[in-house]
C-alpha cells in the first residue's frame, strides 16, 4: 500500500479547484435550465455556443484587449447571436414537433463544430505549413488538410 504525503496546501488547492469546476458545471446548468423554461427547447447547441463565444473573448485578448474590455463585447456579441440564433433558426419552427427542434439544435452543434474545423484549416493554411490536430483536423508539413468528425484531441 502506497501512502501519500498529506499536505494542506495541496488540500487547500484541490478544494479551490474543486469549487472552481463546480461553478463552472453549476452555470452551465443554470444556463440549459433557463433557456429551457423560458423556451422550452432543449438547446443541444449550447455548449458549441459557449464554445464559440470562449473562442471570441480568446481571440480579442489575444490581440491585446484586457479581460475587462473583452468581456462586455463578448456579452454583446453572445446576446446578439442567441438572439439572431433564436429569431432566424428556432422561431419559424416553434409549433412544430419536440423532435424537429431538437434535431435542428442538434444541426446547430454540428454546423458550429464543423465551422470550428473548417475556419482552424483555412487559418492555419494561410499562415504557413505545421503539424497540428484540431476539432478533428489534422495536417503535416506538405500535406493537404484533412477534416474527420469531431474530435477530442
Amino acid at each position: 500500500m502506497i501512502l501519500y504525503a498529506f499536505t494542506w496546501t495541496e488540500f487547500a488547492q484541490q478544494l479551490a479547484a474543486g469549487i472552481r469546476e463546480g461553478a463552472i458545471y453549476a452555470g452551465l446548468a443554470l444556463a440549459i435550465v433557463i433557456i429551457y423554461r423560458s423556451t422550452r427547447v432543449i438547446n443541444f447547441a449550447q455548449g458549441e455556443m459557449a464554445t464559440f463565444t470562449t473562442f471570441i473573448a480568446w481571440s480579442l485578448m489575444n490581440h491585446g484587449l484586457s479581460f475587462w474590455t473583452a468581456f462586455p463585447i463578448v456579452l454583446a456579441i453572445a446576446f446578439a447571436g442567441g438572439v439572431a440564433i433564436e429569431r432566424i433558426v428556432i422561431r419559424p419552427v416553434e409549433n412544430a414537433p419536440v423532435l424537429t427542434i431538437v434535431i435542428i439544435t442538434l444541426g446547430l452543434a454540428l454546423l458550429s463544430s464543423g465551422w470550428r474545423c473548417v475556419r482552424r484549416r483555412s487559418t492555419r493554411s494561410r499562415h504557413g505549413s505545421s503539424a497540428f490536430a484540431w476539432a478533428g483536423c489534422s495536417r503535416s508539413a506538405g500535406e493537404s488538410p484533412r477534416c474527420s468528425g469531431r474530435s477530442r484531441e
